[in-house]
């Protein structure tokens, strides 16, 4: 049976990665981001909980790629780069001149289950990109620059399929 185990991981408070592997590379860590210049955190804000970086796993197995989390491992809320993004999405969707208020309802009200997989983030996707169809192609880039990152690979492949 190999041993595995998770490094701590260091990221700013907009969720640029300063480092993934905080135990093996402490040498490294920042309080500030050298992207943005947001105050970095090595573990939940509610909880505690160290944030998890890098995968190890004994035998020389583990993860190539390391890619912030959304939510804490531990007590299941929003990390503070996942809240802000979801708020600037919300925020998005009031200034695309296309949607009604009733587009910009759906729209916001789909964009938590687009960052999770879940039983209804496939009906959140396909909602979500009826009502993005509506949108002028600055709009689109736009709100694709802000959540590609954020929204899960269930959601990314039916919203845009050609990423």
């Amino acid at each position: 049976m190999f041993r595995s185990w998770y490094d701590v991981a260091e990221i700013c408070m907009n969720g640029h990665v300063t480092n993934s592997s905080v135990n093996k590379n402490s040498q490294h860590c920042q309080d500030y981001c050298e992207k943005c210049g947001e105050k970095t955190i090595r573990e939940c804000q509610d909880c505690s909980t160290p944030i998890r970086g890098k995968l190890h796993v004994e035998g020389g197995f583990g993860s190539t790629h390391y890619y912030a989390p959304s939510y804490c491992h531990k007590c299941g809320n929003p990390f503070p780069w996942t809240e802000a993004t979801l708020k600037a999405a919300k925020e998005l969707a009031q200034e695309v001149e296309e949607f009604s208020q009733e587009d910009i309802d759906i729209f916001t009200a789909s964009l938590d289950d687009l960052i999770v997989d879940n039983p209804h983030t496939k009906v959140a996707a396909v909602k979500f990109k009826k009502i993005l169809s509506k949108a002028q192609q600055p709009m689109k880039d736009a709100i694709y620059q802000l959540l590609i990152d954020t929204v899960s690979e269930t959601a990314r492949k039916i919203v845009w399929p050609d990423i």
